[in-house]
């Protein structure tokens, strides 16, 4: 069977190039403009009603959710541990940013204990990195760069989190 239909080529292709490529030297192949979709205004109005569904329920949930024992600076620290380790462990940028994302949307619904905060961030990492990468980081990795603060039992997934390591 012949694959080379399947190759998208961009541009003149030169005599000497191989009837194959390397996957490497190709420009990504972009999805189409899906003109439906794009003239659709209830597409857009179902995604801006789906959102706000996902936002935190108060503005400001430290004020609101976590009371004075939690501060924006405690945040701010396990925010920059937490890229710290993914710059450390080469991680994609997805990676934090959606455990970032993790962090504060569960911040804004369930009051942390701040010596329980390293646990909520790394936890949101690990939860990050399965859905990000095909190798995810691993419990014993975060509790190495933790340094021990952590202990794998504490990693492991509770099915009812009102009654979890989180609570003060």
């Amino acid at each position: 069977m012949d694959f080379s239909l399947l190759y998208i080529r961009y541009g003149p292709t030169p005599e000497s190039e191989p009837e194959e490529p390397d996957a490497s030297h190709q420009p990504p192949v972009r999805s189409l403009k899906d003109p439906t979709l794009l003239k659709d205004d209830r597409v857009l109005r179902n995604l801006l009603r789906l959102e706000s569904r996902s936002l935190p329920s108060a503005p400001d949930y430290f004020k609101f959710v976590q009371g004075p024992q939690l501060t924006e600076d405690m945040r701010k620290i396990v925010t920059e541990w937490m890229l710290q380790v993914c710059e450390e462990l080469q991680r994609a940028p997805e990676v934090f940013s959606l455990a970032v994302n993790y962090l504060d949307r569960f911040l804004g619904r369930c009051k942390v204990g701040k010596s329980r905060l390293q646990l909520l961030g790394s936890v949101c990492l690990m939860i990050a990195s399965k859905f990000k990468e095909t190798n995810p980081i691993q419990g014993e990795r975060l509790i190495y760069f933790s340094d021990f603060s952590i202990r794998p039992d504490e990693l492991k997934v509770s099915p009812d989190y009102s009654h979890g390591p989180f609570m003060m």
